[in-house]
């Protein structure tokens, strides 16, 4: 449901400006839940066409693979060139494809033999974006990356190799198989569709206060609020929004009575300033305490989780 949803909001979001869309939906789905939601969705939007796709059934080799959501998405991944056949048939014809994630690696090919270009949809942060991006360069390290606790990718905060997917060290893991083949498909994808905090903020037509900080917390940097988002944001937003770079007296703006909701990281200070004055919660996990601090927002009724930002954006 993680991967169905926003593929649907993103269908959505197309007819609501007159576009024609086909919606592909792989059978069997993993679950009933998925059918249902599809049904419901299409009553809402009658004008969405369907083309239902049978896959190929897969039965791993290993038996310790067992989750189900791997082996469809392995599935899907080894069905999907009968797609090509199926696609090239329909009136009009398809001026696009949008994919997952997941089935990317083989709709790249698909989209070639239909010479249409190939858009990925990432259900995931900006961050792990990047680092699914250079999968193929953590499987070349090998064992080699095992032994590390912190991993650089140029431009970001360093990972914390504790905090990657435990399939990525398990050499021809069924996820990791199927992550990497979508690796390789981001590089000749036409574009990458991403939830992205800044769109969402001039979307949403509130007002706001963005503080952002551009690299590690401690050292002073060199770059100007223009470099870490783009000028024209900042000119397009300047009635609704302000951005600023570096620390703030964040329990002087928390106490301001023009605000309204908080997004943050969920560290504790922040959690408690935002508590006290009764500031509702989005809260960001990052590293550290956060995710449990933000389960404790959650819990007590102080806020919701990031995940469910996606539901109600």
């Amino acid at each position: 449901m993680g991967h169905l949803n926003p593929i649907l909001r993103l269908a959505a979001m197309l007819v609501s400006h007159n576009f024609r869309v086909t919606l592909i939906t792989p059978r069997p789905p993993v679950s009933t839940a998925e059918s249902t939601h599809i049904s419901a969705f299409l009553k809402l939007y009658p004008t969405i066409n369907t083309l239902d796709f049978q896959i190929i059934l897969y039965t791993p080799p290993n038996p310790d693979t067992t989750d189900p959501f791997f082996v469809q998405f392995e599935a899907i991944r080894r069905s999907v060139h009968l797609l090509t056949p199926l696609l090239s048939s329909t009136a009009p014809p398809l001026s696009a494809i949008v994919s997952d994630i997941a089935p990317s690696g083989g709709v790249c090919q698909v989209a070639d033999d239909l010479a249409i270009p190939h858009y990925i949809l990432s259900m995931t942060s900006a961050r792990f974006t990047s680092l699914v991006l250079h999968l193929p360069y953590l499987i070349a390290l090998g064992t080699s990356i095992t032994g590390q606790t912190r991993f650089q990718i140029p431009g970001l905060v360093p990972f914390d190799t504790s905090t990657f997917p435990p399939p990525f060290f398990i050499p021809n893991h069924i996820f990791t198989n199927n992550i990497l083949s979508s690796s390789l498909a981001f590089r000749k994808a036409k574009g990458i569709l991403i939830t992205e905090l800044g769109n969402g903020l001039e979307g949403s037509g509130r007002r706001f206060l963005w503080v952002l900080k551009s690299r590690v917390v401690g050292k002073e940097d060199t770059e100007k609020v223009e470099e870490l988002v783009s000028g024209s944001f900042i000119e397009r937003t300047k009635e609704k929004g302000m951005v600023v770079k570096g620390w703030v007296d964040q329990e002087k703006i928390l106490s301001h009575p023009a605000i309204r909701g908080f997004v943050s990281h969920c560290g504790w200070n922040s959690v408690m300033e935002a508590a006290t004055r009764r500031i509702p919660m989005l809260a960001w996990k990052q590293i550290g305490d956060q995710k449990v601090n933000a389960g404790i927002v959650e819990m007590v009724g102080l806020g919701i989780w990031e995940l469910e930002l996606f539901l109600f954006w």
